[in-house]
């Protein structure tokens, strides 16, 4: 589908009372945004941002919010589209309502992202750092990727390591398993995997989400192997 103001504007009221109405927050304490649409942006895909400016009659500051999806491919996916607008979304709640949180992306954003993930399922799929489109998902690609597969009982997570931080991931890793903290683990390289922008393990173990069951689809999908750190 071809990216549109219109189409913004409807989805942003769309949502605001659809997830107001599963009473994940409160859809009457939504405050006034600007829904623009910009080019290519180098770091970000969609933006929330508060411009501040002096209106000279009253003397005083104002300040205007606004929400930017940066139109990086031409065909967009629904669920893709609609995911980005309700991030920033949330990060437009958190903000107009003086909600402290511990970060940016912090407990109560992911709080809120986790239980809207787990009442739209299959109609939005919100992350802290989403995947350019535009960027093709297959390889063979000219990098080798490290990755770290952790399993526990219900679920495993997929990190794309750094190289330069191998030594530490892997004695944290051990640890972990040790405490009881994680089920089992085991590396992998694969050179097929282009996109590298899913959450990173850099402080505590968690990345891309996947069932036991989408895990080896995904790893024979993108033809991994056995890796020794």
């Amino acid at each position: 589908m071809k990216l549109s103001l219109e189409y913004l504007e409807l989805r942003h009221k769309f949502w605001i009372k659809e997830i107001g109405n599963a009473g994940i927050w409160d859809a009457t304490r939504f405050l006034p945004v600007t829904l623009s649409i910009r080019k290519h942006h180098k770091t970000y895909n969609a933006l929330f941002q508060r411009k501040w400016s002096r209106d000279k009659r009253e003397g005083v500051m104002k300040n205007e919010d606004r929400i930017i999806i940066y139109n990086k491919v031409e065909d967009f996916d629904e669920v893709y589209l609609d995911s980005l607008l309700v991030h920033e979304m949330i990060h437009q709640y958190i903000l107009q309502n003086n909600i402290s949180d511990t970060s940016t992306h912090g407990k109560v954003f992911k709080d809120f992202m986790q239980r809207i993930n787990g009442r739209f399922e299959g109609r939005l799929q919100i992350c802290v750092k989403s995947v350019n489109p535009a960027i093709p998902r297959k390889g063979p690609g000219s990098q080798i990727h490290i990755l770290l597969i952790v399993k526990n009982k219900l679920e495993s997570f997929c990190c794309i390591i750094n190289p330069s931080r191998l030594e530490y991931f892997s004695k944290l890793v051990k640890r972990y398993k040790k405490k009881g903290v994680v089920g089992d683990y085991k590396w992998l390289q694969s050179n097929d995997i282009y996109f590298s922008r899913f959450p990173r393990c850099t402080k505590v173990l968690h990345g891309l989400k996947f069932t036991h069951e989408e895990l080896e689809a995904f790893l024979k999908d993108y033809e991994t192997e056995a890796f020794k750190p």
